[in-house]
């Protein structure tokens, strides 16, 4: 899974997994919603990776991209709108919309701190 979280001033952090191993924090990146090296070349890098495991041998058939999307306060809709336009064009068929956790709040935080912004 691709797990997506959205924030103040239209940044979109990103982490491969759905962070919930407490032995290992996932790398948490950002970007935003930018023609390049913005979140659709996330996207199409995740849909690459997949195919391939698919090609190898190592998922099915079904197996799918999976994409979480959560949302935080301080998001826009205009992100919301965003980021499911980006679903659409990127043909991602399995996604989610779900809460934002503590954890993905502290990740953001840290990734902020780590960035000195």
């Amino acid at each position: 899974a691709l797990t997506i979280l959205l924030s103040k001033k239209h940044r979109v952090y990103y982490y491969e997994g759905m962070g919930t191993d407490p032995e290992t924090a996932p790398e948490v990146k950002v970007t935003g919603f930018k023609p390049q090296g913005g979140i659709r070349d996330v996207i199409i890098d995740k849909q690459k990776f997949v195919a391939d495991l698919k090609r190898k041998g190592q998922l099915g058939d079904k197996d799918k991209t999976t994409v979480l999307i959560k949302p935080d306060t301080n998001s826009t809709y205009e992100d919301m709108v965003n980021i499911l336009d980006e679903m659409a064009i990127n043909d991602v068929r399995v996604y989610a919309i779900v809460d934002i956790t503590d954890v993905d709040r502290e990740f953001i935080a840290d990734t902020e701190h780590a960035n000195n912004e």
